[in-house]
């Protein structure tokens, strides 16, 4: 892409620091790869992450401008980064913490001012007026993977506030009384000629606002988004209108039995407050109550009495409950091992781990990866 400099450069790395030098170190020498014979170079992964670096030639040091993303940096996207250059899953909220405090920029914006930090150090010019444009053009077509047109889908507006109600405060038993009603008055809607087609399209419509109610509701976003694609896929591999109303209802009623439960700790306690955010920051260890009780400063009894007063669950349970939940999300999303999975959740026996996962969750590690891969 550039012309061929007499010898290797240093490498410098020149990042903001937030607290995630070895994440970003080894983030930024995986997508570069050492690519330090030319003098100005920039790369794009497939998790659309842009790293760059220019070569001062008269000291043959290069400086690393990254990495940066065009857009907010999802959890589902710090998973593959993690995997990708073999770091535990527990710098995830390091990773993403960078990510939100670096601005997000276009790549041809992060090209020009690459160049530009080029003229400034070695006073040269690019090749040409539009060579910005065009090499932005090149790795975005490189890495591009085509996404299938969105299908709108057009449900009654009351149908929709109501269904949005129920999942979003986990209302369980309004969902199984409002169901029923809304599939005697027929009220699913028409999107397209065909009857099969036409509640595809309503599902799809309904499973994105089921998923972003739930996400309000206090669901993970990218647990939500998860489960969304999961329920969107098997929708388009059904052909029977029975079998897609059952599915669609299905999903209605996983998306409000999570959001139920998540809201079944909901307290205002300070207490109960303070202890979700440390299970929250140490999921990637092994936590103890005594643990907690000690960086909280609180007594350890009081601190699991308070805790099962307010939220009517151990403090014990709601730790496992809370791992569980995220190594869900791991075999959904990654290919990881299962005993690397159990390992970075903090649990030193896959044993254990597949004996507490199947207690949760009613099946194996390796069974829910397989039935929701």
């Amino acid at each position: 892409m550039n012309p061929k400099m007499n010898k290797p450069a240093t490498v410098s790395v020149i990042v903001p620091v937030y607290n995630v030098e070895k994440t970003v170190d080894r983030c930024i020498r995986s997508i570069l790869n050492h690519q330090t014979n030319i003098p100005v170079d920039v790369t794009l992964t497939d998790d659309q992450v842009i790293c760059g670096y220019v070569v001062d030639l008269k000291s043959s040091k290069a400086l690393i401008l990254g990495p940066v993303m065009e857009h907010p940096c999802s959890r589902r996207t710090a998973v593959n980064i993690l995997q990708q250059i073999h770091l535990s899953y527990r710098y995830i909220d390091e990773l993403m913490l960078y990510f939100e405090k670096i601005p997000n920029i276009p790549l041809t914006s992060f090209i020009q001012n690459l160049f530009f930090l080029h003229y400034i150090l070695n006073d040269q010019l690019p090749p040409t007026e539009d060579w910005y444009v065009q090499v932005a053009a090149d790795l975005e077509a490189k890495h591009h993977t085509p996404v299938p047109a969105e299908k709108l889908a057009h449900n009654p507006r009351e149908w929709d506030r109501k269904l949005e109600s129920c999942i979003e405060y986990g209302k369980l038993d309004e969902l199984e009384d409002f169901l029923p009603h809304i599939r005697a008055e027929g009220r699913m809607g028409i999107t397209a000629d065909d009857s099969i087609r036409s509640l595809k399209n309503i599902a799809i419509s309904s499973i994105a606002l089921v998923s972003r109610a739930a996400a309000r509701g206090g669901m993970e976003y990218e647990a939500a988004l998860t489960l969304s694609d999961k329920y969107i896929w098997k929708i388009e591999a059904l052909d029977s209108y029975d079998a897609l109303s059952q599915l669609l209802i299905q999903s209605f009623f996983d998306f409000a039995s999570i959001v139920a439960k998540i809201r079944r700790l909901n307290s205002d306690s300070k207490l109960v407050y303070s202890i979700a955010g440390y299970v929250k920051k140490h999921l990637y260890e092994p936590i103890q109550v005594s643990q907690i009780a000690q960086d909280l400063d609180y007594n350890a009894s009081y601190l699991c009495r308070s805790f099962k007063e307010e939220t009517g669950k151990t403090l014990k349970e709601y730790i496992n409950e809370v791992k569980m939940e995220e190594a869900k999300f791991m075999l959904q999303s990654t290919d990881r091992a299962i005993i690397d999975i159990a390992m970075d959740l903090g649990y030193s026996s896959q044993a254990y781990f597949t004996t507490l996962f199947k207690s949760y969750s009613g099946t194996t590690p390796m069974s829910f990866r397989e039935n929701n891969s």
